[in-house]
């Protein structure tokens, strides 16, 4: 049995999996701001269990044979520390915020589906939402450029 794929075919096929994917990210974008909460007390409870942690630690100085405090490294990990998590902190909300600007360059009705399926634990029927993003694709994947992503990698 052959198969025979014509042209109309894989372009339907390429914008399938081109909706099913900004499906995919903006359902991720939404879920940014709950993210975001979770890494800003996974953030405090890390860092005070850090700051407990250095209260006099002692590590075995290899070229004197004696224990001293090496607070300088232990600043250094808490400072680190608190980097990165600030910067995965940032990209959750610039996710978030891109998901928002996205919702309300929207009309009403399908702003309102966006928030109801992505935000909500409504259920929306996928069709709906795969519609939506067909009839506002253009502008919608304007947001999930190379640019944009770009600024969220930083």
């Amino acid at each position: 049995m052959v198969i025979v794929v014509t042209k109309p075919e894989i372009a339907f096929s390429n914008q399938r999996a081109q909706v099913n994917e900004l499906l995919y990210s903006l359902g991720s974008d939404a879920k940014k701001n709950e993210v975001a909460e979770r890494l800003l007390l996974e953030r405090d409870q890390e860092i005070e269990a850090a700051y407990e942690f250095s209260y006099g630690v002692a590590m075995l100085d290899q070229i004197d044979r004696w224990y001293t405090s090496d607070t300088f490294n232990i600043v250094s990990e808490i400072i680190a520390l608190k980097e990165r998590y600030a910067k995965r902190i940032r990209r959750c909300k610039v996710r978030h915020e891109r998901f928002n600007s996205i919702v309300k360059g929207l009309p009403p009705e399908d702003a309102e589906t966006f928030i109801r399926a992505f935000c909500t634990d409504l259920e929306v029927d996928e069709r709906d939402v795969k519609t939506i993003i067909r009839k506002h694709y253009k502008f919608i994947a304007s947001f999930y450029d190379k640019e944009s992503n770009e600024l969220i990698n930083k």
